[in-house]
């Protein structure tokens, strides 16, 4: 049984939805005890004092009363409240099944130790990650001793004294993110940023969050080993490389071009092409790089470019780098110093430009012929055959025109040979000014004989220009006192028109030209016949 002094520290609480009664700030001992010890007294016959007048009747019906009504209360009051315990006990069961599908489910490793740092929870992620046993009724394990290869972030073996679980213990402070690697009990190496943070209660030590970070970190090593690769291949390339981020700063750049700027890298790092080159070759680069990151293409293009030991000239070729998203990230650039062959190049295009020049002059000496400088009959024999085939894929007409010097050989012999070439250098020079079409041609055939090729000329046209051709030389009046149809030079012609045809060659017509001249000369000469079939 309970004292008074003992249960004086307990009062009974009624809820909120329990009405008020007389009793409700008594005891609740006391309350539980008071009909039986009323009873008791009337039993016990300790009301006998009063037994010489009415009140043991009255006494006893008061105590019957009360031990009835006292008791009916104590019993709703036990009866409410075991209710609400067993209510609180369903909803800590439920609260406890959440937790528990919360703490299994959950993707990251959740371990609690002891003050020993031994594990004496875990998740099924932990037990799976760390190698911990299904089941540790039989023993506890320590983290390090399931751990048995962990290492830091840069690969080196961690101390005992730097696991997360021992430093939250050892300061009782939580630790945050602390990257570490485990080799597993499986053999594989994962990586983890775990927490850690003090437990305050008894026989706890901490609770570890392990999250699982490998794919990061491998991602991570695997982008500085193509770093790493890619700047060895940059540091050992024989040519000038830079590369830039998309606003035109220089992220990196190999000892090549450092050495081509004649600045140390540090001095190019950083800035821009407009702090270390002029501003035409700062529009040049930016504008093709600008296509490299619009367009996402690679572009190759030349520059020249002033440097400290004078100008140079580069093939430049720019290309994107690209993000895992397929977008450029920065811009490569790879200079290939081409100075040496551009000048072999401007050297070689002289040299051509000469060679070609030479050649059209030793053309014309071969075209040409020495004393009238006009068209000799070589020339005339290679354009008579290529008129000939390409009038005869066009069916248009050919026309030639073939004229002697009447008495020439009277010239000679009356007023020299000096005399006579230059009768016939002024021949020659004023038939050419009147044939001015491109495609025409006046050559000497011979000695005082001339033929003139009239391309795409039927035989009206053709007679057109003989006449012109008497008249152009009448007029130079050079004078013949020894001819016997002028006292000044004149000319017999011949004139011949046919349109190409594939049975034929060009020396039909040449034929039929010739005869024409024979003919006129047949005729008195100083006139143009013109050939007939």
């Amino acid at each position: 049984m309970l004292s008074f002094a003992s249960a004086s520290r307990l009062t009974m609480t009624v809820s909120s939805s329990t009405p008020p009664f007389i009793f409700h700030n008594i005891p609740l001992q006391l309350v539980m005890v008071l009909p039986f010890v009323v009873q008791a007294m009337a039993i016990m016959g300790l009301t006998g004092y009063l037994s010489h007048s009415q009140w043991p009747i009255w006494v006893y019906g008061w105590t019957i009363m009360l031990s009835s009504g006292l008791g009916t209360i104590v019993a709703n009051w036990i009866s409410q409240r075991y209710q609400s315990l067993e209510q609180v006990e369903v909803a800590l069961k439920e609260s406890q099944e959440k937790y528990k599908v919360l703490f299994q489910t959950l993707p990251i490793g959740i371990s609690i130790t002891d003050q020993e740092s031994r594990i004496i929870e875990s998740n099924t992620i932990a037990e799976l990650w760390l190698g911990i046993p299904e089941s540790r009724e039989s023993s506890l394990h320590q983290y390090p001793e399931i751990n048995p290869s962990i290492i830091r972030a840069d690969g080196s073996p961690m101390p005992v004294e730097e696991y997360p679980c021992v430093k939250a213990l050892r300061n009782n402070q939580a630790v945050y993110d602390q990257e570490m690697g485990v080799i597993c009990s499986d053999g594989i190496l994962r990586w983890f940023s775990v927490s850690a943070s003090p437990i305050s209660l008894e026989n706890y030590g901490v609770v570890l969050v392990h999250v699982n970070i490998s794919d990061r970190k491998f991602a991570e090593q695997a982008i500085r080993l193509s770093e790493s690769r890619l700047q060895t291949f940059i540091n050992n390339a024989p040519t000038p490389i830079a590369i830039k981020d998309l606003e035109g700063k220089y992220l990196s750049i190999n000892s090549e071009f450092a050495y081509w700027m004649q600045v140390p890298a540090e001095d190019v790092l950083g800035k821009q092409d407009y702090e270390l080159f002029p501003a035409e070759n700062v529009k040049i680069s930016r504008d093709h790089e600008l296509q490299v990151i619009f367009e996402g293409i690679s572009v190759t293009f030349e520059d020249t470019v002033p440097l400290p030991d004078g100008r140079h000239t580069f093939l430049i070729t720019k290309f994107p780098l690209m993000d895992d998203h397929d977008s450029p990230y920065a811009i490569a650039g790879i200079y290939l110093d081409i100075s040496d062959r551009k000048q072999s190049e401007l050297a070689l295009a002289e040299v051509e430009s000469n060679l070609r020049i030479a050649n059209q002059e030793l053309q014309k000496l071969v075209d040409l012929d020495g004393l009238t400088q006009i068209a000799n009959r070589r020339c005339f024999d290679e354009r008579v055959i290529y008129e000939w085939q390409r009038l005869y894929r066009e069916r248009l007409p050919l026309s030639l025109l073939m004229f002697d010097v009447d008495y020439f050989k009277r010239y000679n012999d009356y007023y020299g040979h000096q005399l006579g070439d230059q009768a016939l250098l002024l021949i020659a020079q004023a038939v050419d000014q009147l044939v001015c079409r491109s495609a025409d041609l006046v050559a000497r055939y011979g000695g005082e004989e001339f033929i003139v090729i009239l391309p795409n000329t039927n035989l009206e046209g053709a007679i057109t220009v003989g006449k012109n051709l008497h008249r152009v030389i009448a007029d130079l009046q050079i004078p013949h006192q020894d001819s016997d149809v002028s006292n000044i030079v004149t000319v017999s012609m011949g004139v011949a028109s046919d349109i190409p045809k594939p049975d034929q060659s060009p020396y039909v017509l040449i034929n039929q030209v010739d005869q024409a001249l024979y003919y006129a000369k047949q005729q008195g000469r100083n006139r143009s016949v013109i050939f007939t079939d």
